[in-house]
């Protein structure tokens, strides 16, 4: 679905992407790991057309420069926060997200359903510059999956949420995989990630220098490598990969 080959990105003299080849699947998750700096983000970037970039990026066969770009959907780490707008109105922009608003019913219908599912719906009249860091986020991602495109990439879209909030938007966003999303996203809550992607990349110095299931990544030797070691590894009840960092004992 979603294909980068030899994508390299430079930016003020430093290498930022070292010739990244990637291939992520029609309905997969994928998730980009790493420390800070490793170029995850760059390379999201890359593949909404947001940075300049050498290589070729291609989704659905289509090169990105000729891709209309309602097909994929964008969520930034930093989104502006718009004035004078409700919560109702923010999401609404999904629908048309690079032409004016206007009113249909099956827009109408998907808007109230994600209201609904990420429990906006009590406050959608409320402004939303009035709403807190979580409650903006779920704004974001609800105006993301208005848009109904067939790739959304993710940039740390749990990064204001609670404990409950993280499970529940990420489970709205699982579901709509059965209808054929593609999802790419970045996220430093290893152990979250592995609970919904079926793919982990890991990132380092803007090259991959590993990619698989999570329980394997999580147990290999790369990913202790790309954070300088400092982490330790154990698994939940679920067999599942439970990621933690090492705090080292002060001395006395």
């Amino acid at each position: 679905m979603i294909d980068f080959e030899d994508v390299r990105v430079r930016l003020g003299g430093h290498t930022i992407l070292d010739g990244i080849d990637l291939h992520v699947d029609r309905g997969g998750w994928t998730c980009l790991i790493g420390p800070n700096g490793a170029g995850k983000t760059t390379l999201l970037r890359s593949a909404i057309g947001g940075i300049p970039f050498t290589g070729r990026i291609r989704i659905g066969g289509v090169k990105i420069n000729r891709l209309d770009p309602s097909r994929i959907a964008y969520v930034s780490q930093r989104p502006a926060v718009p004035e004078g707008m409700s919560i109702g109105e923010y999401v609404r922009l999904g629908r048309f997200p690079f032409g004016s608003p206007r009113t249909d019913q099956h827009g109408d219908q998907v808007v109230s359903g994600l209201l609904e599912e990420l429990n906006l719906d009590s406050i959608e009249r409320q402004s939303i510059s009035s709403l807190s860091g979580g409650e903006f986020q779920r704004c974001v991602i609800a105006r993301a999956l208005a848009q109904e495109a067939p790739v959304l990439l993710l940039d740390e879209p749990t990064s204001a949420l609670d404990l409950h909030r993280q499970i529940a938007v990420l489970d709205v966003i699982d579901r709509r995989r059965g209808e054929g999303l593609t999802v790419l996203s970045t996220m430093h809550d290893i152990t979250l990630a592995g609970m919904y992607a079926d793919k982990f990349v890991v990132m380092t110095h803007g090259r991959i220098v590993a990619e698989g299931a999570p329980h394997d990544i999580a147990n290999g030797a790369d990913l202790l490598h790309a954070f300088g070691g400092g982490i330790d590894v154990l698994r939940n009840l679920d067999g599942l990969p439970v990621v933690f960092p090492r705090r080292e004992t002060p001395n006395p």
